[in-house]
């Protein structure tokens, strides 16, 4: 079955709780999204981006994350 770009296949995206919001915004520069999803910028280290994760998972409103990180030359992608 072919969906156009309205379809969402029932996904809904959490909104955070504010706790969730002020531990994120605890890690992460004044630069980065707290919106789902988040945008932990380019600089995000390996700490800063599991502080992220584990904030959106531990939040009651997610059911499930799916963590991207495409991270510039100079940082160590693997330790993310």
């Amino acid at each position: 079955m072919a969906a156009d770009a309205a379809t969402n296949y029932g996904l809904v995206m959490a909104s955070f709780s504010e706790q969730t919001k002020a531990a994120m915004r605890a890690v992460l520069p004044p630069a980065a999204s707290l919106a789902n999803p988040v945008d932990t910028i380019a600089t995000a280290t390996a700490a800063t981006f599991g502080a992220c994760l584990t904030a959106a998972l531990v939040d009651p409103g997610v059911d499930a994350a799916l963590a991207i990180y495409v991270g510039p030359s100079v940082m160590d992608v693997r330790a993310v």
